[in-house]
């Protein structure tokens, strides 16, 4: 099974040592990076899991959503987190893998936390309560073998995402900073806005975006209707 196969995430892994380094002052741990690699995102492809927009009735096909199964990573990141010395400051860098718009320098990611999922077109859904739940399970980990005070950071990158609930569970276990880091290219996604005009050569209404999601239903569903 793939969630059994062992994976090395020591490259996603960034360790800042003391002076003498006898000690890491610091450990980052970019949860989301090894889903820029290919093979990773291919393991955790669910083709099954896709659906649709369904908007007043109308199917909207350019909006598509695939849901990844990112357990086993999350479980991989938790076990490779317990084999690492506790430092006294955790960054969770949570920003998405980028890939290039167009013809421009400009990058976006593929991907899309699954609560802010109807502001984009076309994404991988990731589950966000998954990945907080590894978070705790890690942040618990290192507050418990490192014995003595730890704070926390929460790293993202563009979009609109809302860390309160999380970085209100981890301030349980000390201070937690939240900060926004943006990568050189990367442009911030924005909310869609409906254009349509009366009708199309089809006589549907002719539609570029969708400002609001009504309801997202199985691809498969939709074969029926169109």
């Amino acid at each position: 099974m793939d969630g059994e196969e062992v994976i090395d995430l020591s490259p996603w892994v960034k360790t800042t040592t003391t002076e003498d380094d006898a000690q890491p002052s610091k450990i980052m741990l970019s949860l989301m990076a090894p889903l820029g690699t290919h093979s990773i995102v291919e393991r955790c492809r669910n083709p099954d899991s896709r659906c649709v927009l369904i908007d007043d009735s109308v199917v909207w096909p350019d909006i598509i959503h695939e849901k990844l199964r990112t357990a086993w990573l999350m479980k991989a990141w938790r076990a490779h987190a317990s084999s690492l010395s506790p430092a006294p400051r955790i960054v969770f860098d949570l920003r998405l893998p980028l890939h290039d718009v167009g013809d421009t320098n400009e990058k976006q990611s593929k991907m899309v936390w699954n609560r802010y999922a109807w502001e984009d077109e076309r994404s991988f859904l990731l589950d966000w309560e998954q990945v907080s739940r590894a978070i705790m399970v890690i942040a618990t980990g290192m507050k418990m073998r490192r014995q003595d005070e730890i704070a926390f950071e929460i790293a993202y990158g563009s979009g609109k995402n809302s860390w309160k609930q999380l970085q209100k569970l981890l301030s349980g276990f000390g201070h937690v900073s939240v900060t926004k880091l943006v990568k050189d290219g990367e442009v911030e996604r924005t909310r869609p806005v409906a254009v349509r005009s009366e009708s199309s050569a089809s006589g549907m209404p002719s539609v570029q975006a969708v400002r609001l999601t009504k309801y997202m239903v199985p691809l498969s569903e939709t074969h029926s209707t169109t």
